[in-house]
């Protein structure tokens, strides 16, 4: 959370206000509902339903994917397959190391913040999810929390070395130019970053 807290105060002290009405409002000059135009996942989650009773609170402004975009052109290049398991990625890991590329980077913290969300929630399911993000006792002591730390601790071992050093409001963008300069391949991010 930030200093200030200040949604996270207004949660706490029951200060939200229902809005599940509002999904199934049509969406102004279209032939839509709200509903449809949120993409599935965002407003079944304790990020939105804080209180667990059903009902929508919270919804985003605005939203963009934020997920692990890579660099297509050196992956063609070295003959390389996009991997689709975890073994994969670690495999297409070791080769890349092999030629002094590292297989991941990532821009500044937040980036990597986003990303854990999505690991969370392909790990454990939405359960899983929300327990997690509602800090449920003895959460991150269980098999599919395990599952994402040992993932992260993995990653580590194949991030550019100069990554943590540029994870900053002044220096991410090198961290991201990493890719484009063929020194890694994959970093979390958004649509805007194409």
């Amino acid at each position: 959370g930030r200093e200030a807290a200040l949604t996270e105060q207004f949660i706490k002290g029951n200060m939200i206000t229902d809005i599940t009405d509002v999904l199934s409002m049509k969406v102004p000059g279209e032939d839509k509902l709200v509903s449809e135009k949120i993409a599935g996942g965002f407003t079944d989650t304790s990020l939105t339903n804080p209180y667990g009773d059903g009902k929508t609170y919270l919804a985003p402004m605005f939203y963009s994917p934020c997920g692990l975009f890579y660099n297509a052109g050196l992956l063609e290049e070295k003959g390389w397959d996009v991997p689709t398991t975890w073994d994969e990625m670690w495999e297409l890991g070791d080769k890349a190391k092999e030629e002094g590329i590292y297989l991941f980077t990532y821009p500044t913290t937040g980036y990597f913040d986003a990303f854990f969300y999505a690991l969370m929630y392909a790990a454990g399911g939405s359960e899983f999810f929300d327990k997690a993000t509602n800090y449920e006792e003895g959460i991150w002591e269980t098999p599919e929390a395990q599952t994402c730390f040992d993932i992260v601790a993995k990653l580590a071992e194949y991030t550019n070395p100069i990554t943590p050093a540029q994870a900053n409001d002044q220096d991410f963008t090198q961290n991201q130019q990493l890719v484009l300069d063929n020194k890694a391949i994959f970093m979390p991010n958004g649509t805007w970053i194409v």
